[in-house]
């Protein structure tokens, strides 16, 4: 009884059910030593049938008590396993991301030396620097925020945002890269601006489209395109990025999302990378309820480059505004008859658009 007692209930439960044992083996032993006369109730087809009883009993019951506490260490051994793909996902968030700015301040700096005699050229590689360390300094506190949220202390939480900011933001931090590089950002003729799409912003914009660019960029032949295209679909917004450099075959890019293929490819000019940077992404675009598509080939083909396509939703519903905390609740206020203009007044001043249905 203490041994499965222990099993399942721990040291407390061990202490307690050997105490009773032990007190009821002594009640018998000492009831036995003074001769007591214990009534034989049973005769021997009873005895019989009560150890056949008891013996089955006893194989039974251990068996239920090793197979329950079985489950429970493989439950804690998962447990435990997830939670350390969970500190090694900061661990590979922290030191890819971070040597993405410190990159750019490292480029920015070098500028910054040779053009230290031209005040405009000067003002500019400062500003350069300022975004990379303030990139670091985002870095690390999303780290810390996220290793919060995978404790459940707190929450990330997708919002409405224009994702013309980010594609903005992200480009002007990655300038220097294409300068080096000499490559140009092109935007195709149907390139929506003014569509919102459901992510964190610092999130979405440097471990999500930095690290989609930043790929773009290595992966490109010097003196080349990068093509940028966002396009709104009835199914969600669709960001396509395409370059036009060496490509991958299909089986890399099969196993490209899966941890255990982790693998780092130099880029066309030598640009080291930690091969996590595709695992990051997959992570956060989860988070945000969206999807990347992968398509590649390699210079054996005409048409060579990769175009990684990031579907998002798009902002705009009911749904999404009462899905986030925007510090005014839902937009139904009980006892009060709103008008729309209300509804679209209140929306926009947090950050919404102009809502086209489902205003009641």
């Amino acid at each position: 009884i203490p041994l499965y007692a222990g099993l399942l209930g721990g040291r407390k439960t061990v202490f307690i059910w050997s105490l009773v044992s032990m007190l009821l083996v002594g009640f018998f032993m000492k009831a036995s030593a003074m001769e007591y006369a214990f009534p034989k109730l049973i005769g021997p087809e009873g005895v019989f049938l009560a150890q056949a009883v008891i013996n089955f009993g006893i194989i039974c019951l251990a068996a239920t008590v090793i197979t329950l506490f079985l489950r429970i260490r493989e439950e804690n051994e998962a447990k435990l396993k997830h939670k350390n793909d969970k500190i090694n996902h900061l661990l590979r968030t922290l030191t890819h991301d971070v040597s993405n700015s410190l990159t750019v301040l490292n480029a920015a700096s070098t500028l910054f030396q040779l053009a230290n005699k031209d005040q405009e050229k000067a003002r500019i590689c400062s500003q350069k620097m300022n975004m990379a360390t303030g990139g670091i300094n985002d870095v690390i506190s999303n780290v810390r925020t996220l290793h919060s949220a995978e404790n459940d202390w707190e929450t990330i939480t997708a919002r409405p945002h224009l994702l013309e900011n980010s594609i903005k933001s992200c480009v002007d931090l990655l300038s220097d890269k294409l300068t080096q590089k000499n490559i140009d950002i092109r935007f195709c003729k149907d390139h929506v601006k003014d569509v919102q799409v459901m992510v964190d912003p610092v999130f979405f914009n440097h471990h999500v489209l930095m690290n989609a660019l930043t790929n773009a960029i290595k992966f490109s032949e010097p003196n080349s395109k990068i093509d940028v295209c966002a396009l709104r679909a009835k199914s969600g917004v669709y960001l396509k990025i395409r370059d036009y450099g060496v490509g991958m075959n299909a089986k890399t890019v099969a196993s490209l999302f899966k941890e255990q293929s982790v693998d780092s490819t130099p880029g066309t000019a030598g640009e080291p990378g930690s091969g996590f940077g595709t695992l990051i992404m997959r992570s956060f675009m989860e988070k945000f309820g969206g999807q990347i598509l992968v398509d590649s080939k390699t210079k054996e083909h005409k048409d060579h480059g990769t175009t990684l396509t990031l579907k998002l939703k798009e902002a705009g519903s009911i749904d999404d505004f009462q899905a986030n905390d925007f510090g005014f609740g839902h937009l139904v206020m009980k006892s009060v008859k709103a008008k729309k203009s209300d509804y679209i007044a209140r929306a926009k001043k947090h950050g919404g658009n102009e809502l086209s249905n489902n205003l009641s």
